[in-house]
C-alpha cells in the first residue's frame, strides 16, 4: 500500500511550470530564465519549479518501478519521457547541468559535475542522443583534477568506471 502511494505520488508531483499559468508567464512575460515550460519535471519543494537532481532521482526511480514490475498504474511511461525531454532541454550550452536552467538573463550558466553525473545517470539509455554524448564528454574532461569526493564519486558512478 505505501508503495503505490509513493509511486502514485511521483506520478503527480511536477514542477509548477506544469500549470497553465506559469507555462503562459515563461511563454510570454517571464523571459529571464530560457526553457520549455511544457517539458517539466520534479522539484525539491512542493509548488516550485522543476530543478534537475530531484528529477534525475524521480527518473530513477519510475525506471525502476517500471523494470521492476512493481505497479500498473497508467502514465508511467509518459511521465519517464517527460522527465527525460526536461532534463535534455535544460542542459548547459556546451554540455552538462547546473542546478536549473542552462541559461537565464541571456547568459549561458556554468554546469556542475555532481549534477551532471546525476542527470547522466538518469539519462541511461539516452547515450546517442548528441546532447547526451557533449555531457559525456564535458564530465570526462572536468574530472581528472577533481577536488571534491562527492563530484568525483558521482563523476565515476555516471561513467561506469
Amino acid at each position: 500500500m505505501r508503495l503505490q502511494l509513493a509511486i502514485r505520488w511521483l506520478l503527480n508531483a511536477k514542477g509548477r511550470e506544469a500549470n497553465w499559468l506559469w507555462r503562459w508567464k515563461f511563454q510570454t512575460v517571464d523571459h529571464s530564465v530560457q526553457f520549455d515550460p511544457a517539458k517539466y519535471g520534479w522539484s525539491w519543494v512542493s509548488g516550485t519549479t522543476s530543478w534537475v537532481i530531484p528529477t534525475a532521482f524521480s527518473l530513477i526511480a519510475l525506471r525502476q518501478i517500471r523494470h521492476r514490475g512493481l505497479s500498473q498504474a497508467p502514465g508511467v511511461t509518459e511521465r519517464i519521457d517527460l522527465g527525460v525531454s526536461m532534463l535534455l532541454n535544460r542542459m548547459c550550452p556546451g554540455g552538462g547541468w547546473n542546478a536549473g536552467n542552462g541559461v537565464a538573463f541571456g547568459a549561458p550558466y556554468s554546469a556542475y559535475i555532481d549534477t551532471t553525473a546525476i542527470a547522466l545517470r538518469a539519462l541511461a539509455g539516452h547515450e546517442k542522443e548528441r546532447s547526451v554524448q557533449a555531457s559525456l564528454a564535458w564530465l570526462v574532461n572536468r574530472l581528472l583534477g577533481c577536488p571534491s569526493p562527492y563530484s568525483l564519486a558521482w563523476g565515476i558512478l555516471a561513467l561506469g568506471l
